[in-house]
């Protein structure tokens, strides 16, 4: 895959600076807004295995402290987001490859929220008919409890599979 991205005539990309492995299971996919190393370079992917996810990509500024999404209560992130109004969610398909450079790289945080629960999401619809993809149950049945992704808001929803696997290639600028 670090071949593919390097001959690819669409990125302009410099040295492989670092690949990293992310492994998440038990459908606990959360990671706090970041941003990755200054330096590990300008460009960087995230190949997204094995379940799909929404990850969230969340301004930042100088005012702000560096640790004050992580302060923030998550089951309350998991239903409204880390900045409401604010926050661009992006839908990440499993397989999906996702490329951060300039403003997206150096200016937003991303992350992963916690997720929701079906009651969450019911909670969400007040009653209303839920949407097709919330009325399949399938794991709870098993003594699971799965969670779901939302971009937007709860009526965009990704169910998440109990496994996921984010590789992360981190190229320099070109010289």
């Amino acid at each position: 895959m670090l071949e593919r991205i390097q001959a690819s005539p669409h990125f302009c990309l410099g040295k492989p600076r670092d690949i990293t492995l992310n492994h998440r299971e038990n459908y606990f996919y959360r990671l706090d807004p970041h941003i990755d190393p200054v330096d590990d370079g300008g460009n960087v992917f995230i190949l997204g295995l094995l379940s799909g996810t929404v990850l969230t990509l969340s301004p930042t500024s100088r005012t702000m402290h560096p640790d004050q999404h992580k302060a923030m209560d998550p089951r309350r992130v998991a239903e409204v987001s880390w900045l409401p109004g604010k926050d661009i969610d992006v839908d990440l398909p499993a397989r999906t490859l996702l490329h951060l450079s300039g403003d997206a790289r150096y200016s937003w945080c991303h992350g992963i929220r916690l997720g929701v629960t079906h009651p969450q999401i019911e909670d969400y619809y007040l009653g209303a008919e839920l949407p097709e993809e919330a009325r399949v149950l399938g794991g709870e049945q098993k003594g699971e409890v799965p969670l779901w992704d939302w971009w937007g808001n709860m009526k965009n929803l990704r169910r998440r599979g109990p496994e996921r696997l984010s590789i992360i290639f981190a190229f320099s600028d070109p010289e």
